[in-house]
């Protein structure tokens, strides 16, 4: 599981960019996708991502685990 930050503006052709603006946008709208058109935009997505949440989030919950786990173990006691 990847959390990007897209950044559809970097996409020149007008009608792709509007497709990506969609799908980013309402999220019913993936779907009305079929299998391999999901993956066609999922990689458009991770390409136009400079950003990786992901690798950020996991960095922060290391730093953040024992902190977290005194105050489970302060409410489960």
């Amino acid at each position: 599981m990847n959390f990007l930050k897209p950044d559809y503006k970097t996409i020149d052709d007008f009608v792709l960019k509007a497709k990506v603006f969609y799908l980013l946008n309402d999220e019913s709208a993936w779907g009305e996708l079929n299998k391999n058109t999901k993956t066609k935009y999922r990689k458009i997505l991770k390409e136009i991502s400079p950003v990786n949440l992901k690798n950020d989030m996991q960095e922060n919950l290391n730093l953040q685990r024992e902190k977290l786990q005194k105050e489970l173990d302060l409410w489960l006691a």
